[in-house]
């Protein structure tokens, strides 16, 4: 009668047969140990050699079985909103008229904003140019008088008179000054250092100023001609007049002003003196009224002095104002003393 194998001996051999494959060297072993009858029976279960997995020549390398460590996501919470306060909406029919107003307002303020900036920058550049026309229409004037008074009483011909001249001088100035003076600014050095800053050499200045009064004649005569009647004055006495005032104004701008420096030095003569001598002086100015129940008294002290004060002088001065004081305490004391009398 054939005997049951144990479950434990048949588990074992499973469990071994499946971690480890059969090597070629044991597989003759094993079939060697199988008994040669199939009726033979094992009184006791065998139990298999255990090998260590690291003696194998293809066991795989061992795996550590240590848990890791799982990092916990982050999560963002976003700070608590406060509650929206619902606003009371006007409905559709009266929201969409007062949108169109404000945007035809808008553009409005806009267009409006846009027309001051640019009336501001044309009022500002007319009145640049304004001074400018009305510079050179000076100096065109003052050429051409100064030139035709000069040649008309030397008894030449084919001169006019002061209000022709004056009018041609106007005109014919404003382009000729701007002209050269445009000319000469950017073609010119300015070699003269001054505290203004620097400027064009005395002898440009001369030559731009007669040049300038050259040119105003005959571009004046050549327009007022066609406008009023000028009673003989043509092109060639009109350049010959500018030509004559520019000389002279060119010399005078550089004569004229140390002459007017030296009249005012000699006017004021008596002052520099006083200065440097350092005279002082000292006036009394009162006056006194007198009624039937009234007194009233003024007076005034001016006191200058050209120098460092006189210590005398100062001390007159404290002495007046001290009276001045007493006289100021004495009205108030009698205007008290009337006052309580009442």
């Amino acid at each position: 009668m054939a005997k049951i194998e144990p479950v434990a001996d048949s588990a074992s051999r499973k469990s071994t047969s499946s971690t480890r494959p059969p090597s070629p060297k044991e597989e003759p072993e094993a079939a060697d140990s199988k008994p040669s009858n199939p009726t033979e029976t094992l009184d006791e279960p065998q139990s298999l050699a255990l090998v260590p997995l690291g003696a194998l020549p293809n066991a795989p390398e061992p795996v550590n079985s240590e848990p890791k460590p799982i990092s916990a996501p982050f999560i963002y919470n976003p700070p608590p909103q406060p509650k929206r306060i619902r606003r009371r909406t006007w409905p559709l029919w009266v929201r969409r008229p007062w949108r169109i107003l404000l945007t035809i307002l808008s553009g409005l303020w806009r267009v409006l904003y846009i027309f001051c900036i640019c009336v501001g920058v044309a009022v500002l550049a007319s009145i640049i140019l304004g001074l400018s026309f009305g510079l050179s229409a000076a100096n065109g004037a003052i050429f051409m008088l100064i030139g035709n008074a000069i040649l008309r009483a030397a008894h030449l011909p084919g001169y006019t008179g002061n209000p022709e001249a004056a009018a041609v001088g106007a005109v014919g100035g404003i382009f000729a000054v701007i002209c050269i003076g445009i000319v000469f600014s950017s073609c010119v050095p300015q070699t003269e250092m001054t505290e203004q800053g620097p400027q064009h050499a005395w002898y440009f200045r001369m030559a731009a100023t007669v040049l300038a009064g050259t040119v105003t004649g005959p571009i004046g005569c050549s327009i007022m001609r066609r406008h009023m009647d000028l009673k003989g004055l043509d092109v060639l006495h009109a350049t010959r007049a500018g030509a004559v005032g520019g000389a002279v104004m060119g010399v005078g701008n550089i004569v004229i002003f140390p002459i007017l420096l030296l009249a005012i030095g000699v006017l004021l003569t008596p002052l520099w003196i006083a200065m440097a001598m350092g005279l002082e002086f000292i006036v009394n100015k009162s006056n006194e009224t007198w009624g039937e129940n009234s007194h009233s008294y003024s007076h005034c002290y001016c006191y200058g002095s050209c120098g460092e004060p006189d210590e005398e002088m100062q001390e007159e001065i404290q002495e007046i104002r001290a009276l001045e004081e007493r006289h100021r305490q004495f009205g108030d004391t009698s205007r008290l003393s009337h006052l309580n009398h009442f």
